[in-house]
C-alpha cells in the first residue's frame, strides 16, 4: 500500500496476490475494473465509501456486496447499474470524505452508500483531523520518500507492521501508514482516543450526505456489524457512532440499511459471518447485498 498526497495511503494499481484472492486494482487504487468517467444517460452508478469490510476483504470481487449489489438491482429493475468501489481498507470518514469530494464530480455517480465505521472507531494514539493539521499541504500531505521505497512490496509492509513499535502523540510521516492499519501497542476497542470522535464522524457523514444531497444523488446509509465476542468493541462507544447513521439517514431522508439487525443473533451463527471477526464473509457479503438491492429498488418503484 503505497503513501498518497491527500489520503495518507492508498492501494497500488495492478493485479496482486492477497492470501487465495486474486486482487485487481483500478488507476485510481479501487477495487474493480476500469470504467468510463462520464457515464451513460441511461446508467444508475453508485460510489461506495468506507474501509476493508466494503472493499471486500478475504472475498473475491465478484463475491464483494458491491459489485453482487449491481448485479442484483439490475434483475430487480431492469435498468443499467454500475458500482464504484471507492473503499480502501483502513480509510476512516475523514478519508471517504476527501475520496467522495475529489471525485464526486468528475464521475457524477446517482448514488452514495456510505459505510464508513471500524476504521473511525478504532483507538490510536492520534486522531486523524490531527494527522491532516500537521501533514496537509496545499497539494495534500507529506511523505518522505524512504517511506514510498519502503513500502513497495506488500510483503515488506505486511512484514513491517506486523513489527511496528507503538508510539505517542502524532507519528512522524514515516509511520503514519503503517499505525493507520495496525499498532500492537493499542487494543482497537480499548479505551483511549478513536481515529475519529463521534462528533467528528457525525460531521463526515453529514458533510458527505450534503454534498449527495445538493447534487440530486440518492444517499444510504450502511451500519455494519461484526462478532462482539472476537472484536468488544466498548458498547456505549460503538452504539453511538452507529447512531450517527440512523440520526442522518433520519436527517436526509436517506436509505439505511443495518446489517446487525440482517444478520443473525445467535452467536454461532452470527461468529459464521465473518471469517475474522469483522470482514464478511461470502455469504455475509450476500446478505448485505440483498439487502441493498431491495432497498434501492423499492424506492425506485416508490418514485414511478
Amino acid at each position: 500500500m503505497p503513501p498518497h498526497p491527500r489520503l495518507f495511503f492508498g492501494m497500488r494499481p495492478g493485479i496482486n496476490q492477497q492470501g487465495e484472492t486474486t486482487v485487481s486494482i483500478n488507476s485510481l487504487g479501487w477495487r474493480g475494473p476500469e470504467f468510463d468517467q462520464k457515464p451513460r444517460p441511461d446508467l444508475y452508478r453508485v460510489m461506495f465509501l468506507g474501509d476493508s469490510s466494503v472493499w471486500g476483504d478475504g472475498v473475491s470481487q465478484e463475491e464483494s456486496f458491491p459489485y453482487l449489489f449491481e448485479k442484483l438491482l439490475q434483475q430487480l429493475d431492469g435498468r443499467a447499474v454500475e458500482s464504484l468501489n471507492a473503499a480502501t481498507p483502513g480509510y476512516s470518514s475523514v478519508q471517504s470524505r476527501i475520496v467522495f469530494e475529489d471525485h464526486v464530480d468528475i464521475f457524477r455517480p446517482n448514488a452514495v452508500v456510505i459505510a464508513s465505521l471500524w476504521s473511525d472507531i478504532i483507538v490510536r494514539p492520534w486522531q486523524d483531523k490531527d494527522l491532516l493539521r500537521k501533514f496537509s499541504t496545499e497539494g495534500g500531505y507529506r511523505f518522505d520518500s524512504p517511506l514510498r521505497d519502503a513500502l513497495r512490496l506488500s510483503a515488506l509492509f505486511s512484514w513491517l507492521e506486523a513489527r511496528i513499535e507503538g508510539f505517542k502523540g502524532i507519528p512522524d510521516n514515516h509511520q503514519i501508514v503503517m499505525s493507520a492499519m495496525i499498532n500492537p501497542d493499542v487494543h482497537p476497542w480499548s479505551d483511549g482516543r478513536p481515529r475519529v470522535s463521534i462528533a467528528d464522524h457525525r460531521e463526515n457523514l453529514r458533510a458527505i450526505a450534503d454534498a449527495a444531497r445538493d447534487r440530486g444523488m440518492d444517499i444510504c446509509l450502511l451500519i455494519l456489524q461484526c462478532d462482539p465476542v472476537r472484536f468488544p468493541w466498548p458498547k456505549e462507544r460503538l452504539a453511538a457512532y452507529r447512531q450517527n447513521f440512523r440520526d442522518a439517514a433520519a436527517a436526509y431522508g436517506a436509505l439505511l440499511v443495518d446489517v446487525p439487525a440482517l444478520y443473525p443473533k445467535e452467536p454461532t451463527a452470527l461468529s459464521a459471518m465473518f471469517y475474522d471477526g469483522i470482514h464478511p464473509t461470502a455469504e455475509g457479503h450476500r446478505l448485505i447485498a440483498e439487502e441493498l438491492a431491495r432497498v434501492f429498488s423499492a424506492k425506485q418503484a416508490s418514485a414511478r
